[in-house]
């Protein structure tokens, strides 16, 4: 296979995966390119760090909107089957939309999304870790 031929067959592939559920996406996020600082345009999605993400909305070429640094612009693919029980907590990752009342793993520890005078459902965008942010987002459980 030549040069041109990989290219070739590597947009086939990326335009596949585009057509794919996040679901699907989330199992195969190799098929995904990596972030690169070009334009981006609403529903894309790419790697960084090994994460996937997703254009929240049109995004213009810059170098420095890494998706891990700007979650008003990305927001990571969360794992559909994690459904925010205390026994099938999400897993955190920094910049994602939260839900008050679910639970959420960082690591090996488990955090409930609370705040106070925010009924329980309410997303809230936070770019930190449940760790950063306990008693004024999360509890640890």
């Amino acid at each position: 296979m030549t040069k041109a031929e990989a290219y070739a067959y590597r947009s086939k592939i990326e335009q596949a995966a585009a057509k794919l559920t996040d679901s699907e996406a989330l199992t195969s996020a190799e098929l995904f390119e990596r972030w690169s600082g070009r334009a981006y345009t609403a529903g894309e999605r790419v790697t960084e760090g090994g994460i996937l993400y997703k254009a929240r909305q049109d995004i213009a070429a810059n170098p420095t909107w890494r998706p891990s640094l700007t979650p008003t612009l990305w927001e990571p693919v969360a794992q559909p089957a994690e459904t925010g029980t205390r026994d099938n907590p999400i897993t955190a990752v920094a910049g994602m939309t939260y839900v008050t009342g679910l639970y959420y793993r960082e690591g090996n520890k488990l955090y409930i999304c609370k705040r106070a005078g925010t009924p329980d459902g309410t997303e809230i965008t936070l770019y930190y870790l449940p760790s950063q942010l306990i008693n004024h987002y999360f509890e640890e459980v």
